[in-house]
C-alpha cells in the first residue's frame, strides 16, 4: 500500500485501468456477437451493457489506490 501513496504510481495505475476498461468493454461486446445475441434492434442496449460492465469492474479496481492516496484506507 506504500506504492499507492505516490501520485505518479496512482496516475500510471489509473491509465492502465482506463486501458483495461476499454479492452474489457470490447471483449464483452465481442462475446455477445460471438454467441449470437447481437441483433440490430438490441445493438444500443448491448453496447451499454458491455460498457457498464467494464466501468463497474474498473471502478472496483480503481477504488483501492484512490482510497489509499486520499487516506480513506490505511
Amino acid at each position: 500500500m506504500v506504492g499507492f501513496s505516490s501520485i505518479p504510481v496512482v496516475a500510471a495505475y489509473l491509465i492502465a485501468m482506463a486501458c483495461l476498461c476499454l479492452h474489457l468493454s470490447h471483449g464483452v461486446w465481442s462475446l455477445m456477437q460471438t454467441i449470437g445475441i447481437n441483433r440490430p434492434n438490441w445493438e444500443c442496449a448491448l453496447r451499454k451493457v458491455a460498457i457498464g460492465y467494464a466501468v463497474i469492474i474498473c471502478a472496483g479496481f480503481v477504488s483501492i489506490p484512490l482510497g489509499v492516496l486520499f487516506h480513506i484506507v490505511k
